[in-house]
């Protein structure tokens, strides 16, 4: 197998447009198997690398789903080509070792060369060479991103030239299978963590490290070195928060990423290689802020670096609704189902499917509420999950929920002192929490039983949504806060400053009538205010209008049909009252569904559908027959229809 994709495949950084399945699809057709990754680089699917495909359609329904996924592909065996990632050739051609021309990549911070597969010379994947500081070997049990996916950095992968992937020279060759057998190095503290402080170990971070711990031993294919990184940082957190040593932590994620099972099973993990990726990972999660080093923690945008960088749009974890790293306020009267609405999104998020039109990326999602038991979560999980046609227990893992409920301390920020935010242990642990479980979407339920300030103080909610907006920018999360509107009717409680704190608000409205929902985007910074979304109460969760069973749905249209001629009725007789033109229920000269149905203001609805309308206004109470109405210039008393008047109708 060979690459062949025309150089500049990378396409230039100030392209717009970039369709990434095209260049997937591209690739399979060549021959290369592919596979989506996040844009951390770590696979989107279950498998990892060992899932690469070069079926067309399984291609496609891929990057369907995630349109802007990375293009993994497995080196080694499956590709036909092993690559050799380096930050910088110049150490070679120092060292004497002939780099052989070959296909060439640009990444976000060095090269990679690609060369044949020779199954006779197997090449692994290999860990740092330490005589040349910045390279690694990816063979069998490895991969690599391909043109023109985004690097982290923020520069886009590209192709430097059109070779095919070249046989490796004797001496680069004997190089790189050296690196399979070289001693392991001695496990001394990298340069990152020399400057960490110890601490004694909590019971909380213990915990943690054992999760984090089980999770590197029970690695899936194909998403090893991703799982011991990812979990590596999070303890990084907790060691920056004295809630774990580093010693403990940098000694137990070493045994576990020996532990965890191997690419080969005939060759295990290598220590030296696991101690770097450790002390690496666990230093970019332990590196204290600049305020705590003597910095400015003033940091000013650096457009030179920027100019070489593609921008990026806000990413959203609900489309359109709600932001990632951000906090998104939800209002909505009472009974509106702002309640069962957040457990439900919870719900699809963590299974990765669709609900209400919205097609969710999989993640880990967490449901707090202060309202309501239990017995009642558990009651509506199992009606959501039924909707969904979601198994219970396979959101294992992925959802958290919780009841607060009766709970003392639920408070995430009290009264401030001397203007000083005062944030809860709650705060803490909530924090924790959503490192902990690398949570993506977050629903607090709701505002009134966690905040402690004063809502009508500025200073102090302005205060409380920083501080969450602080939260959800650290972790990635969308915090979807729930709200009560104030009794005015605007869409919160409270001062003005919860509309002025947030960058983005959605509120639910409910129709008394049809019972139908309306959930509309009122304050939008990152995305366009679009349509609003309508769906309906069926079943005990929501749903679109579409999804109803045929005879639900014929129902809901009865019944907005009805709306319909009872407000055309209504508004037609009030027409006639201001004219002094009673009309009666009695068929005759003066009836009133035959005068409707010729009015202008009928909104084209026929006599029969008045007469419908007469009679069901007149059983609901809110029209009056045969009542005295005025008297006329000859002093006859008018009689007729009117509207049943408020007082009376109480």
């Amino acid at each position: 197998m060979s690459l062949h994709v025309p150089v500049g495949s990378g396409l230039p950084q100030s392209q717009p447009e970039i369709i990434m399945v095209e260049h997937a699809l591209t690739y399979a057709a060549q021959g290369v198997p592919v596979f989506p990754c996040q844009p951390d680089k770590s696979p989107y699917i279950k498998g990892g690398f060992k899932a690469a495909s070069k079926d067309p359609d399984q291609i496609g329904r891929w990057w369907a789903r995630w349109p802007d996924a990375l293009i993994g592909m497995p080196t080694g065996e499956p590709s036909g080509m092993w690559v050799l990632d380096v930050d910088d050739p110049a150490t070679f051609v120092a060292a004497g070792i002939e780099m052989p021309p070959a296909r060439l990549a640009r990444t976000g911070k060095g090269f990679h060369h690609y060369f044949r597969y020779d199954p006779a010379a197997p090449v692994g994947s290999y860990g740092k060479d330490m005589a040349r500081p910045g390279t690694d070997v990816r063979g069998d049990g490895g991969y690599v991103i391909l043109p023109p996916s985004l690097h982290p950095s923020g520069r886009r992968y590209e192709w430097e030239n059109s070779l095919p992937p070249a046989a490796p020279g004797p001496n680069l060759l004997e190089v790189v299978l050296r690196l399979k057998s070289l001693p392991a190095q001695p496990l001394s503290p990298s340069p990152a963590l020399l400057n960490a402080v110890d601490v004694a170990d909590t019971a909380l971070g213990l915990r943690a490290l054992e999760y984090a711990c089980e999770g590197v031993r029970a690695a899936t294919a194909g998403n090893q070195e991703y799982t011991l990184n990812s979990m590596a940082l999070k303890m990084g957190h907790l060691v920056r928060d004295s809630m774990l040593s580093l010693s403990t932590a940098r000694d137990q994620l070493v045994a576990a990423g020996c532990a965890m099972p191997a690419y080969n099973p005939r060759e295990p993990w290598r220590p030296e290689l696991i101690v770097k990726k450790v002390e690496r990972a666990l230093g970019d999660g332990a590196r204290l802020p600049q305020a705590a080093l003597g910095h400015d923690d003033i940091q000013f945008l650096n457009w030179s670096e920027l100019a070489t960088c593609t921008p990026q749009r806000k990413q959203f974890v609900l489309p359109n609704l709600a932001p990632a790293g951000e906090v998104t306020l939800l209002t909505g009267a009472g009974s509106s189902g702002k309640s069962l609405l957040g457990q439900q999104l919870a719900t699809a998020l963590a299974a990765g499917v669709q609900t209400l039109g919205l097609q969710l990326d999989q993640g880990t999602a967490m449901y707090f509420t202060c309202e309501d038991d239990p017995q009642e979560l558990h009651w509506r999980q199992h009606r959501i999950c039924r909707a969904l046609g979601v198994n219970m227990s396979d959101l294992d893992g992925q959802l958290h929920v919780a009841s607060l409920r009766g709970r003392l301390d639920n408070i995430l920020m009290g009264e401030t002192t001397n203007g000083q935010v005062d944030l809860s242990p709650t705060f803490q642990r909530l924090a924790s929490l959503m490192r902990e479980k690398e949570a993506k979407l977050v629903v607090l339920d709701n505002v009134a039983h966690l905040f402690g300030g004063n809502e009508n103080d500025r200073s102090d909610v302005t205060q409380f949504v920083n501080a969450l907006n602080r939260l959800a920018g650290e972790s990635g999360a969308a915090i979807l806060l729930i709200a009560h509107p104030n009794k005015a009717g605007d869409n919160y409680s409270g001062s003005t400053a919860w509309l002025n704190a947030v960058r983005s608000q959605i509120f639910l409205e409910r129709d008394a009538n049809t019972d139908i929902r309306t959930l509309k985007l009122g304050k939008a910074n990152y995305a366009p205010i679009g349509e609003p979304l309508r769906f309906v109460w069926a079943e005990s969760t929501f749903k679109l209008e579409s999804e109803l069973a045929p005879d639900d749905l014929r129902a809901l249209q009865a019944t907005i049909r009805a709306n319909a001629e009872d407000e055309a009725f209504l508004s037609c007789l009030e027409t006639c009252t201001v004219q002094r033109r009673n009309v009666s229920h009695q068929p005759g000269s003066n009836y009133a569904p035959k005068i409707f149905a010729a009015m202008a203001g009928n909104r084209g609805i026929k006599e029969k559908a008045f007469k419908s309308a007469m009679e069901r206004l007149v059983h609901c109470g809110r029209i009056e027959f045969d009542k005295e109405l005025w008297r006329a210039g000859n002093r006859h008393i008018k009689r007729g229809i009117r509207l049943r008047p408020v007082v009376e109708a109480e």
